[in-house]
């Protein structure tokens, strides 16, 4: 064993919001159609304030994917299973964690975890409190997301009581 950190992803179970998603295959995902899957499982969930700049040509680059709006906001950067924010989204993510804001960067192997934070099922330590359970997927104000972050990659990931 390496003594790395092993990243478990399950497939969601037959009755969680995020079943119906798990079909597509994470590699032949393209962007455009996670984007489309993470939106209807926001809306699925109660997420009705859903926002992505649909021309993005004239707006800031590297402002993350969509903005969801219920009782927070969240900011999300999207991407495939193999690519890599760019220095603009990396600036931006980053920025927007130091000041407070609650930012991800999804990929399809974190459809589960997607799930139980947009359900609203877990009690989130995104604001760097003694909450239970922090997502692997929260982008950090070290300007990584939270299963890169060096801090934790020594440490085991608790995951959420089902």
């Amino acid at each position: 064993m390496s003594g790395r950190p092993t990243t478990r992803t399950s497939r969601p179970t037959a009755g969680s919001p995020t079943a119906r998603f798990a079909a597509a295959s994470v590699a032949e995902l393209s962007e455009k159609d996670w984007q489309r899957q993470v939106v209807e499982l926001a809306r699925l969930v109660g997420w009705q304030h859903v926002y992505h700049t649909h021309d993005s040509r004239r707006s800031a680059h590297g402002f993350p994917d969509l903005a969801l709006v219920r009782e927070r906001l969240i900011l999300v950067e999207l991407k495939r299973e193999t690519t890599r924010p760019t220095d603009a989204q990396t600036d931006w993510l980053t920025a927007l964690a130091a000041a407070g804001a609650e930012v991800y960067l999804w990929r399809p192997s974190d459809l589960d975890e997607i799930g139980q934070i947009l359900a609203g099922r877990v009690p989130l330590r995104w604001r760097w409190s003694d909450a239970a359970w922090t997502p692997r997927s929260l982008w950090t104000p070290d300007g990584h997301r939270h299963d890169q972050s060096a801090a934790t990659a020594a440490q085991p990931q608790r995951s959420p009581a089902p």
